[in-house]
């Protein structure tokens, strides 16, 4: 993260500073054993400026899982803004993204997989899975929507949506569980063919 120039900077950036301790701090030792005190270690803050920022540890965890998918719809909606691309091409773009630095790494893999699990327990994660996947799919099915108006899809604009969602979901699960040999490269492949079997 850029070093903050004014108050205002210094605020986000400790804030962000937390988040990403939390992620990495849950990734080595899972949500039910990453304590505000490990958490604060690896920020290099003290438990009074976790508190100044969040009011519990259910909060910041809440938070810091937002923060990923925050992180990765920021880069998604660049490409999908982007005019040089076709809907095709971004449809592509936006499906490698999900596999490539900064967003796509083992600190957020396994993150992430340990929010996903926690989630059918913890109220605060599902909303934050309801919300990102509602944001996806709007992405997306605008995307095929788009294409399918220069092209003819051999599936529904929602079919082919709902279908590269769960794609992408199950990739993400196979490489976080280190299952089938699925590497990143492998995964963008994938989808790759996916999309290119939507169309005729």
């Amino acid at each position: 993260m850029t070093k903050p120039r004014n108050q205002s900077e210094n605020r986000n950036y400790r804030r962000k500073s937390l988040l990403r301790a939390t992620i990495i701090t849950i990734a080595s030792f899972g949500v039910e054993g990453a304590t505000i005190a490990k958490i604060c270690a690896k920020a290099g803050a003290s438990r009074g400026m976790s508190a100044h920022y969040f009011k519990n540890k259910e909060e910041l965890l809440t938070a810091s899982f937002a923060h990923i998918f925050e992180d990765a719809s920021a880069t998604k909606q660049t490409i999908v803004d982007s005019s040089e691309l076709s809907a095709i091409e971004r449809i592509y773009r936006c499906a490698a993204e999900s596999f490539q630095p900064p967003n796509f790494g083992w600190e957020n893999l396994a993150a992430w997989q340990a929010f996903t699990s926690a989630s059918t327990y913890t109220p605060g994660f599902q909303e934050v899975i309801k919300t990102y996947n509602d944001s996806l799919f709007s992405t997306y099915f605008s995307l095929f929507s788009e294409a399918n108006t220069g092209y003819c899809m051999s599936v529904s604009e929602e079919q082919a949506t709902l279908g590269l969602l769960a794609l992408l979901d199950g990739l993400w699960t196979n490489i976080a569980m280190k299952k089938n040999d699925i590497t990143a490269k492998s995964a963008i492949k994938a989808c790759h063919c996916y999309i290119d079997g939507c169309f005729h």
